[in-house]
């Protein structure tokens, strides 16, 4: 128990469990081997194309592009794979997420052994830690935005000082760079700050607004100067999201879901209670993936954090974050239909916040007997060395590889198979050309993509046993 006592209290402090944090989190990107996920090779084809001055290239890949734009300064200045550059980039945003989660710990909580029981929670969370940290992505900055905001705003909302203020509505404005979720917090927080405080409320507020307001100046002065060219840009990027998604929000609560059926009966109800099916679907979907995404473990201490009552004036904030981030995820949801774990990223470091004082509680505060206590130990551990050990196979970089071991070239890789085909070169320039499919001689695409294949053409399936992509010689 010495020992251990003695480990929580070097962990207890801010520097060293960041410093292991970022070691856990460098093993659980390098054990990935180099995988790259799609939206992280989208990414990097745009990162490239900037690099090389092609902008309205890039901007046709996606309209929302700080990210990319980071990539290429960094690839320009250092010519670093960008691979490699996505990954420290994202991991220097993960850094400053962390370090700020464990600093809003220390100023909300004066619990002895805080940090160490804040950083086995972040430690043991697979989302964050082994399923999105090591993916390519913009969420990494929404994250570091998130929390530096997070941390400003409670910093100013002890000390009502102007530096803090501008400070947190830096960090969000930051955080809407990565992705434009994080801008909606600079529209309520300012709301939610003039309603909870009584002194001067009305020169605080023009105060929390006093960027935004700056920025939106200095963009119409621009768009006079320089209207039509940054009208037609502005009509193309995610800006015009925020005029367009709470319209089609409002459309999509008065509509049924598309759905239909040939049954007679089904039909009857779709037509009789549409509405009624689209929301209850809906809403069923949204706990579901939120549930799934937290695991039984963080579920149940987040369930254990709202029974226990705190006389902490700071947590209100917290709660704010929570529901407002769990209601931008929920409208998503109902514009566009689709609901990955990945969109709760961000809502799930204030779960984590809240969580880190009842795994405190538990070690610390309550007389449960040391058997149950080892037995969360050890899950606990499971979870952390989950992020460490990874023994899931890769087909597509199991493909690229029996290209590369049999010497095949001169392969037209059909859509679906960029990823194949970065694994076989690394190059973006070549993932980025366009091909002519009858200047090559093999053909890797996915099977579902073709109905009608001679046998005599395959030469590989992938797996062989229900495959999934076939290469075969071009006919002749």
């Amino acid at each position: 128990m010495k020992y251990f006592d003695l480990l929580k209290e070097k962990m207890s402090i801010i520097l060293p469990a960041w410093m292991v944090i970022m070691l856990v989190s460098m093993g659980s990107i390098y054990i990935q081997e180099g995988y790259i996920n799609r939206d992280g090779l989208l990414y990097l084809k745009q990162a490239y194309l900037i690099s090389q001055g092609f902008w309205a290239e890039a901007i046709s890949l996606y309209s929302w592009p700080f990210f990319s734009v980071l990539l290429a300064f960094f690839y320009k200045i250092t010519n670093i794979d960008l691979q490699f550059l996505g990954h420290i980039v994202d991991l220097s945003l993960f850094g400053i997420a962390t370090f700020f989660y464990l600093k809003i710990l220390d100023l909300i909580y004066k619990d002895k052994y805080i940090i160490f029981y804040g950083s086995l929670i972040l430690l043991s969370f697979i989302p964050i830690m082994d399923d999105y940290l090591g993916m390519i992505l913009r969420d990494h900055g929404l994250w570091a935005g998130c929390m530096m905001g997070t941390y400003f705003y409670l910093k100013f909302s002890i000390t009502r000082s102007f530096k803090y203020s501008l400070a947190w509505q830096f960090a969000f404005i930051l955080s809407g760079l990565f992705r434009p979720e994080g801008l909606v917090f600079l529209i309520f927080l300012p709301f939610w700050d003039f309603f909870n405080n009584k002194i001067q409320r009305g020169k605080i507020f023009i105060l929390n607004i006093s960027i935004p307001f700056l920025l939106s100046l200095t963009a119409f002065f621009i768009f006079i100067l320089f209207n039509n060219n940054l009208i037609n840009i502005l009509l193309e990027s995610r800006l015009m999201e925020f005029l367009t998604r709470p319209i089609l929000f409002l459309n999509h609560l008065i509509e049924p879901l598309p759905i239909e059926s040939k049954n007679k009966y089904i039909s009857d109800l779709l037509q009789s209670y549409g509405l009624l099916i689209s929301y209850s679907l809906l809403i069923s979907l949204i706990f579901f993936k939120w549930f799934e995404g937290l695991g039984f473990l963080h579920f149940g201490l987040f369930v254990f954090s709202l029974y226990f009552k705190r006389n902490n004036i700071l947590l209100k904030h917290i709660y704010f974050f929570l529901i407002l981030s769990f209601i931008l995820v929920g409208i998503n949801l109902f514009n566009v239909y689709v609901l990955s774990n990945r969109y709760w990223g961000f809502h799930w470091w204030w779960i984590l916040i809240l969580n880190t004082s009842i795994l405190h509680i538990f070690f610390e505060k309550t007389k449960f007997s040391i058997s149950l206590k080892f037995l969360m130990s050890v899950l606990l551990l499971i979870l952390i060395l989950n992020s460490l050990i990874d023994n899931s196979t890769n087909l597509e970089k199991e493909i690229a590889e029996y290209i590369k071991d049999n010497n095949i070239g001169s392969i037209y890789f059909h859509q679906g198979t960029g990823r194949i085909k970065y694994y076989v070169n690394k190059n973006p320039k070549e993932i980025l050309e366009q091909q002519d499919i009858s200047n090559f001689s093999y053909t890797i695409f996915k099977t579902k993509d073709y109905e009608n294949i001679v046998n005599e053409q395959i030469i590989k399936s992938f797996p062989d046993k229900k495959p999934k992509f076939y290469l075969i010689k071009n006919a002749k």
